[in-house]
């Protein structure tokens, strides 16, 4: 999964991913890049979900952000899971 987002003055942009591993050894990656700037926010909302019988999987998530002022707001958030 490939996140992009970009917030000027006055916006939020919400961005996010969700991957399930279901079967046995399976793989992905999540990567979020996000800029804001003149006071725009960005966030990363994603979710990894490992089912008990989805042994050696593996997940690699990635979350950059580049602001151009101080005073701006980043996030990101990431929830990972085994049922």
């Amino acid at each position: 999964i490939l996140s992009v987002a970009f917030a000027g003055k006055g916006q939020h942009q919400d961005a996010g991913g969700k991957v399930v591993h279901g079967a046995p050894y399976t793989t992905s990656v999540i990567s979020s890049k996000s800029i804001s700037k003149d006071g725009g926010r960005t966030s990363y909302r994603g979710l990894l979900k490992v089912y008990p019988g989805a042994v050696g999987s593996k997940s690699n998530v990635r979350c950059d952000a580049v602001r151009k002022r101080v005073n701006q707001s980043v996030s990101c958030v990431m929830c990972a899971s085994g049922a």
